[in-house]
């Protein structure tokens, strides 16, 4: 080959591999503001000189080589951020005897590892490993005939580059190899690189967590029956990697708060919980409930998951009674009539529970039921008023009331020996008489007594 053609070859490379780099951005934008994995894809185009090594066998008289390369990497890839892989391709005129080459394209695989060296210079070491081929079309004789038994030859190279940042996110490299390349009897040579290097910084997705649920009761029975009385629910997640807070709420039929637990990172993968809320209420019988799950991941994205639940009619053991919690069964103010035409949807409401009650005292046939009355007292800041509210009042409207009950049950096959009711007025409210929810005073309430 000669000198002014190598010399031309190189000018040319050069030059080409200027006008192949695009304008970059700051060297950290986009990758140490990211909180995701991060990495760079790299473009390198590189003049080539080579030269037998002086130690080599073959080495005396053999002639010089040239040639261009191409490559296009990836590398910063967590957890060996420096580490990097790239594809190359070349075309080198390769020193063979004296005053001969062989043209031989090539493709390789080289790995590397950026280390810095201060300022804008770093350095690579670099492993190279792949094949070549040669046509031999302008070799010499025995060139010909050695490149014709072998036209495909193995090719490694070990180097160690320099690059020198000249801005934004483009390098000059320059890069020493050891060569060597058996079969086409090439002796190990010195070669080296000169070139352009651009990077461009590229984020990997950060995947969704795409929370759900899984495992929730259809119907929950916290009252220590032995009967849906667990309620665990499984956390599942598409990618849990990336959250790094959770809230799991258990919401009332009309939204409001009733349990909540939260943390910060990767949530638990299931979730225990006693049906109590946060103050330490039981959740009401017969009520619907929902539990939500809420994620916030890296980019603040925020991913919710629900699923609903029912509470069955709760048993709560005393001694050797039975206290059964069931829903309100609802009666018109102060009136004990129970199935009043003129209010429909409070009819069907207490056909449920009066439904649900009859299969409940079907598993308890060894015991007798006490329908209890309660009501609620408008007058209870004047304590010889609440007195005579509950005597002349409350007591009378909540025995009517219980008698009706105890007559609905009765009429839907309950033996009427083993029904009693009983009025209580307001002497236990469950909740304080000057609250606004006072109306849950007015119930009905059962008892299962052993017979």
């Amino acid at each position: 080959m000669r000198p002014g053609a190598a010399a031309a070859l190189i000018a040319l490379a050069v030059a080409a591999s200027v006008f192949a780099v695009p304008c970059g951005a700051d060297p950290g934008a986009g990758l140490t503001d990211w909180p995701g994995s991060s990495f760079l894809v790299s473009s390198v185009l590189e003049a080539e000189l080579t030269a037998p090594a002086p130690w080599a066998p073959g080495a005396v008289g053999a002639s010089p080589g040239a040639g261009v390369r191409a490559a296009i990497g990836v590398e910063g890839l967590r957890p060996l951020g420096g580490l990097g892989a790239s594809v190359a391709v070349s075309y080198r005129w390769l020193g063979y005897g004296a005053a001969d080459v062989l043209p031989a394209a090539g493709a390789a695989l080289a790995l590397s590892y950026r280390l810095p060296l201060g300022g804008a210079f770093s350095a690579r070491p670099v492993v190279e490993a792949g094949a070549v081929y040669s046509a031999s079309a302008s070799a010499s004789a025995s060139a010909s005939a050695s490149a014709s038994a072998n036209p495909v030859s193995l090719d490694l190279a070990v180097g160690l580059g320099l690059d020198a940042r000249l801005g934004a996110r483009n390098y000059a490299t320059l890069t020493p190899r050891l060569r060597w390349t058996p079969a086409l009897g090439i002796p190990l040579s010195l070669g080296v690189t000169l070139g352009l290097r651009t990077e461009t910084a590229w984020l990997a997705p950060i995947a969704p967590a795409s929370p759900r649920l899984e495992g929730i009761p259809a119907l929950y029975s916290p009252d220590g029956d032995g009967i849906d009385d667990d309620f665990e629910a499984r956390l599942r997640f598409s990618d849990a990697r990336h959250i790094v807070s959770w809230s799991l709420s258990v919401v009332d039929s009309e939204g409001a708060g009733f349990a909540t637990r939260a943390g910060a990172g990767r949530p638990p993968r299931a979730f225990s919980w006693d049906g109590r809320s946060d103050d330490g209420r039981l959740v009401d019988p017969a009520a619907d409930y929902s539990l939500r799950l809420a994620t916030v991941d890296l980019l603040g994205r925020r991913e919710e998951a629900a699923a609903r639940f029912t509470v069955d009619i709760l048993v709560i053991r005393a001694g050797d009674r039975y206290k059964v919690r069931v829903p309100p069964i609802l009666f018109p103010s102060n009136s004990s009539e129970l199935a009043s035409p003129r209010i429909g949807w409070m009819l069907e409401a207490n056909k449920a529970v009066l439904a649900r009650l009859i299969a409940l005292f079907s598993r308890f046939p060894d015991y007798s039921i006490v329908v209890e009355g309660h009501a609620n007292s408008v007058r209870y800041a004047d304590p010889a008023a609440f007195d005579a509210e509950q005597r002349d009042e409350l007591v009378p409207l909540s025995l009517s009331r219980a008698e009706a009950v105890r007559g609905a049950l009765v009429s839907l096959g309950i033996a009427p020996g083993r029904i009693a009711a009983r009025g209580l007025g307001g002497s236990e409210p469950i909740v304080a008489f000057s609250d606004s929810g006072a109306w849950r005073n007015r119930r009905v309430e059962f008892l299962l007594v052993k017979k």
